[in-house]
């Protein structure tokens, strides 16, 4: 695990959230890369052209973005989230990091994560966000309408929380650009492996049948 010292995010805007227990627990926090970092991690993102969750280690992007990652992969920030969540060991454990460009009416259906990831982040990088589909809501049950709280795609949002048998979310269905960097901490190497050779077949397959290009 790397540790690149001080760079664009803001450790204290993680350190500084509460973390809540009711239905799961989980916290949110604003800011974490600063205004005038924003605008350029946007332009460095991945120029995905379809939807899909996809590991970044297959993904093309600009140096502004490889430096978050590498904050992202710091043991600062496993140590930051580690204390959130009483997890002081969190920076020994593997780590899977993927990205999502976009959206589509199919996306955002309720779930709780798969059982072997440990550990959700979602790092959403969106410059505005005016439309009511898409907004991250984490659930007190299956209905997305028993909604604890709702949060905006905005760049610079952060959404944490511990998988568990309760944690329920997703967001009204939206079709379009979406943003997200999508952190997780998880019970074996094995699955980031899996997950990396999978995505790496799709896109092979893909085109070799002439479809678009991610």
């Amino acid at each position: 695990m790397t540790d690149p010292g001080q760079g664009v995010l803001d450790i204290s805007a993680i350190t500084g959230a509460a973390v809540c227990r009711d239905p799961f627990e989980y916290f949110v926090a604003h800011d974490v890369i600063p205004a005038d970092s924003a605008q350029t991690v946007i332009d460095a993102c991945p120029a995905l052209k379809r939807g899909g969750s996809y590991p970044v280690a297959i993904l093309k992007f600009g140096p502004a973005f490889d430096s978050l990652l590498a904050e992202l992969r710091s043991r600062r920030f496993a140590e930051a989230i580690g204390a959130c969540f009483a997890l002081p060991d969190l920076a020994t454990l593997p780590q899977l990091i993927t990205f999502r460009g976009w959206s589509s009416a199919d996306d955002g259906s309720v779930h709780t994560d798969a059982e072997w990831k440990l550990i959700t982040v979602l790092l959403y990088l969106n410059a505005s966000w005016n439309q009511p589909g898409g907004r991250l809501r984490l659930l007190r049950s299956t209905s997305l309408d028993d909604v604890a709280v709702e949060v905006p795609p905005t760049c610079g949002m952060m959404v944490a929380f511990r998988r568990s048998s309760r944690s329920y979310h997703g967001h009204l269905p939206s079709a379009g650009l979406r943003r997200v960097v999508q952190v997780n901490w998880v019970t074996d190497a094995s699955y980031v492996v899996r997950e990396e050779r999978r995505h790496r077949r799709s896109a092979l397959f893909k085109s070799m049948f002439g479809l678009r290009p991610l």
